[in-house]
This record gives C-alpha cells, sequence and structure tokens, in this order.
C-alpha cells in the first residue's frame, strides 16, 4: 500500500515539475521578444494593417459607435520606445517638430514623451497608444517586476498579453479620447485636469470603498437585468446608493465633480472601445480573431464591477462609465446627442431617464 501511494505522489510530483519546466520553457520563447526595447525605424506590415483596418472599421460602423465618429478626421499616432509615427495627418497640418521623415504612409518624430491618449498636433486632436510590441513590453516588464524572481519566470504572461484584437478596440478608445477632445475641448481637456483631485480620494475608507462595490453591484444586476422594468430598479438602486455614499462621506464638491468628469472621459471611451470590438468582430475580418463576445469586457462585467470599490488610480472610473452607457443605450437611444455639451454627464443622463 505505501509503495502504491509514493508512486501516485511521485507521479503528480512528476507532473508538477514537467508542468512548471514546460511553462518556463514556453515563457522564455514567448517573451524573448520582450526583453529590448522596440525601436523599429518602420511600422511592420501587420502595424499598418492594423491602423488601416481601424480606419475602415470607423468609416464602415463609426456612427454606430457614436455620431461622427465616422466622418471626423482624426490622426493617429503609433508609438514604440524609439520613434513616433502620424498616420492620417490632414495635409495642412503644421507639425513643429524639427524631426519629421515622411513615408507613403506615415510622419515619422522622434518619440519625446510618447503617451497613450490623445496628443495635440498642430490645430487638431490625435489618438495616441503604442504599437501592440511595445505595449506588451511595457506590461511585461511591469507585471514581472512586482513578482517574485521564480514566479515571474513561470507566470503564464501569454494568457493576458494584448492581442492583435484588442489593440485594435485600443486604438478605437484613444481615437475616442481626440473626438471628445474635436468636440468639446474644454471639457475634454477640464475632465483631464480633473485627475488632480484623486489624491484627496478616500480610497482606504472602508465604508466608503463598501459603497462603490454595491454601486458596482447594482450597474453589474442592471447590466444583466431580465426586462426595462427590472433595469430601471436596479439603476434607481445605484443612484441612491452613490448619493447616500456621497452625503455620508462628506466629499467636497470637487470630489463629486471629478468621478462624473472621469466617468465621462474614460467610461465613454471604454464604451467605444467594447462597441468598436463587438461590431469589428460583426464584420467578421479575415485577418483577425474577433470573438462574437467581448470576453475581456464580459469578465469585467462579471467579475469586476462588484469590487469596484478596492481599485486605485481612476480605473473605477472606466468600468462605472462605460456601464453607465450601454445602460444608457437601453433606457435612452438619443443620450449621446446631449453627451458632449458643457456640464452634462452620463450619471445626469442616466438620472434624467430613471426619473
Amino acid at each position: 500500500m505505501k509503495n502504491k501511494f509514493f508512486k501516485f505522489f511521485a507521479g503528480i510530483f512528476l507532473l508538477v515539475v514537467t508542468i512548471i519546466a514546460g511553462l518556463m520553457v514556453y515563457n522564455v520563447v514567448q517573451t524573448s521578444k520582450y526583453k529590448n526595447p522596440v525601436e523599429d525605424a518602420c511600422l511592420n506590415d501587420r502595424e499598418l494593417a492594423a491602423a488601416e483596418f481601424v480606419y475602415h472599421l470607423r468609416q464602415q460602423a463609426g456612427e454606430q459607435i457614436w455620431p461622427g465618429f465616422d466622418t471626423t478626421g482624426i490622426p493617429l499616432v503609433l508609438y514604440n520606445d524609439q520613434y513616433e509615427f502620424i498616420l492620417g495627418l490632414a495635409k495642412d497640418t503644421c507639425l513643429d517638430a524639427q524631426d519629421i521623415i515622411k513615408d507613403d504612409h506615415w510622419y515619422r518624430k522622434n518619440a519625446e514623451n510618447p503617451q497613450a491618449f490623445a496628443v495635440k498636433l498642430g490645430d487638431t486632436w490625435a489618438g495616441s497608444l503604442g504599437v501592440q510590441q511595445q505595449m506588451n513590453r511595457e506590461m511585461y516588464n511591469g507585471i514581472k517586476s512586482e513578482m517574485p524572481s521564480f514566479i515571474g519566470r513561470i507566470f503564464p504572461f501569454f494568457l493576458i498579453s494584448v492581442s492583435e484584437e484588442m489593440h485594435i478596440a485600443g486604438i478605437v478608445h484613444e481615437m475616442f479620447h481626440a473626438y471628445q477632445g474635436i468636440c468639446n475641448e474644454e471639457k475634454f481637456l477640464e475632465a483631464d485636469r480633473s485627475h488632480r483631485f484623486l489624491k484627496n480620494y478616500p480610497y482606504d475608507n472602508e465604508a466608503f470603498i463598501e459603497s462603490w462595490n454595491k454601486e458596482g453591484f447594482y450597474l453589474q444586476k442592471a447590466l444583466y437585468a431580465e426586462n426595462q422594468a427590472e433595469m430601471e430598479m436596479f439603476v434607481d438602486s445605484f443612484l441612491m446608493v452613490r448619493t447616500n455614499r456621497r452625503n455620508s462621506s462628506g466629499i467636497n464638491q470637487d470630489i463629486i465633480h471629478t468621478e462624473k468628469q472621469l466617468e465621462w472621459l474614460e467610461g465613454s471611451a471604454k464604451y467605444a472601445e467594447s462597441a468598436s470590438y463587438d461590431i469589428a468582430a460583426y464584420l467578421d475580418p479575415d485577418q483577425y480573431s474577433f470573438k462574437n463576445k467581448n470576453p475581456y469586457w464580459e469578465m469585467e462585467r462579471k467579475q469586476q464591477l462588484g469590487s469596484l470599490g478596492e481599485r486605485g488610480g481612476d480605473n473605477r472610473f472606466y468600468n462605472s462609465g462605460a456601464a453607465m452607457a450601454f445602460l444608457l443605450d437601453q433606457l435612452d437611444p438619443s443620450w449621446k446627442s446631449a453627451a458632449m455639451k458643457d456640464e452634462v454627464y452620463l450619471e445626469d443622463l442616466l438620472a434624467a431617464v430613471s426619473r
């Protein structure tokens, strides 16, 4: 009997060692390309194809994402660790950089302080995002730096790396930020500046955390409601908990306004990102593998909305804002006509339809 147990546990041990060794080898192969900075002087064919698909997607279905998103000229900046590549730039745009190099498809300049957001090019706004390999390299190095050395070697990074499809949706996210800047520049800039108030945000207050978690829970329940009446009931519960949280915590108007501004700023862009993915899946492009349901967004709906209070920085506002945008699609299909106006935010629009 003892011999049987020994063989059983020896087999389990051997299996575990084999899996760990396999993960280590696979990780070495998969992540070797992330060891060195990405400094290619040209966009490769896949990167150019992704940018072209984004413009095709906007042209074909941008109106479904947001009225006017299909016809507004929005340049795109794709950057790596050495260069920024500018695509879709109007011919009369004046660039003040001295190191501009022109190609048939793009303008290139040295990367000074590239960022994933919207950037001003001359008099217009452009969406800006790192190329897929650069994004994965940053993510890989960031995750690895926070893990013990051994865990970092076997962590299955390939399971969370940015796919081509998610990168395309990410480009739409940043181009939507540019669209916000084009539609209402002052509102856009003021929303971005509101990040400064987060330094006084009560992230560690337990009651505040619990209330935020309840807000996310009710948003989740509303998103999966079986009918409109049930959806409206959960929306009312969300708004009630939110009002009570603000009143009981004593946060000032600057903090309250910051919540609303960041949900408009980042939540709307995340909504555009997710909507673009779903539309791309419907278009079914041969060169990509979009899923009929965005698995990342579904995971966030089901697993992260209920724990919004535990998320730091501005992360919670991406999800709460996007959830409100998708609810508005169901409760007031005309909501986008007012969403870019001064002092109009997703929470206000949701409150208006729930009265």
